[in-house]
């Protein structure tokens, strides 16, 4: 993994190239594929001020942002669940796998999504729709539909 480290030093160095920026994404891959001692390693080489610090700074962080090597499954039930902060991971990792697993799992994130209580969930669930539909949604919205009528017609009593 040396080499990978020299090759980010030496393409992320703003004084020598200008525009790396615009391969942003592909460098903050490249970071996630390394381990703790390497992120410290790359660390102590770039220094603080460097952009790609922060980032480093979140990968070394002793509460993940997004977690890695964890099926689908049990993110959607921890996301399920509802409880706490561990619900919150879930959904942060959900929304940004949704775009790089397989087809019948972005259905099921998808299914998860809209059939949430929160409003936020539902609407993130629908910006999808376009390019995820599937006649398999229409149960799940048909269900969405439904429990949300019988939540109004409470209110309305």
């Amino acid at each position: 993994m040396k080499n990978l480290i020299d090759y980010i030093a030496k393409h992320t160095n703003p004084m020598r190239d200008k525009y790396w920026e615009k391969d942003i994404f592909i460098f903050n891959a490249l970071l996630k594929t390394l381990n703790k001692e390497e992120l410290v390693k790359l660390k102590k080489r770039l220094g603080s001020y460097h952009p790609l610090a922060k980032d480093i700074n979140e990968l070394l962080s002793p509460h993940p942002k997004i977690i890695r090597n964890v099926s689908t499954e049990e993110l959607l039930k921890q996301f399920a669940n509802g409880v706490g902060k561990d619900s919150d991971v879930a959904r942060e990792t959900l929304q940004e796998r949704i775009y790089y697993v397989a087809y019948p799992e972005q259905k099921m994130i998808l299914k998860a999504f809209l059939l949430s209580k929160i409003d936020g969930d539902r609407m993130w669930a629908a910006d999808l729709f376009d390019d995820l539909w599937d006649e398999s949604l229409l149960e799940a919205l048909k269900e969405h539909l439904k429990i949300n009528t019988k939540e109004k017609s409470e209110i309305l009593r």
